[in-house]
């Protein structure tokens, strides 16, 4: 992971990093707001790949990331790779206007992360009959929304769609941990709802 931290450029954590990358390791709850360009991707995703570490050949996908839009999914994919590039950790995408037999083929081959949008994960998780319980961790990217409280008094942020997917295949939602990360300005949220343990 050192190794790919360096790869990106990263010689000095930015304060998004600083303040997130510690609670995630350490499986607390997080919520922080940042500017466009502060490193927001790095600070949820260096401890998602710190906690996977090495691909698994027996236990499938352990790593969810969930975009809301296909340009996203592709862009947070890029930076996977690029972050685990010194890793043997496996990518995968699966979202719409692709083909779905490629998407077929690449939740065969075992991925350990896969980057979706939620209405193709679903799709796919329906087609395939695919069951992600062995995921560890989920991180949903999407746009800021009122924080409703759940009966146990923890924060649930999970849109419909979201939750549709990852019940769907198998993700327990109420064992889920929260991380909001929102950029000022453009108004994109990353949540973090299930820190890796």
């Amino acid at each position: 992971m050192y190794k790919g931290v360096l790869h990106m450029g990263y010689k000095v954590p930015t304060p998004i990093q600083r303040k997130c990358i510690p609670l995630i390791l350490d499986g607390k709850d997080a919520v922080a707001m940042a500017r466009t360009g502060s490193g927001k991707t790095a600070a949820f995703l260096i401890p998602m790949l710190e906690k996977l570490k090495t691909h698994s050949a027996k236990v499938g996908v352990r790593g969810l990331v969930l975009s809301p839009t296909r340009e996203l999914a592709l862009q947070t994919l890029k930076f996977c790779r690029q972050l685990g590039k010194h890793t043997d950790l496996r990518f995968a995408v699966v979202l719409g206007g692709d083909s779905m037999e490629q998407q077929f083929s690449d939740m065969h081959a075992n991925p350990d992360i896969v980057v979706a949008t939620p209405g193709r994960l679903l799709h796919v998780v329906v087609e395939m009959d695919l069951v992600l319980s062995t995921v560890k961790c989920v991180c949903s990217l999407r746009e800021p929304q009122p924080l409703p409280r759940t009966s146990s008094a923890r924060y649930l942020l999970v849109p419909s769609a979201v939750e549709a997917a990852v019940n769907g295949a198998g993700v327990n939602v109420d064992e889920w941990r929260t991380m909001k990360i929102q950029a000022s300005g453009c108004g994109l949220c990353l949540q973090l709802f299930r820190v890796c343990a």
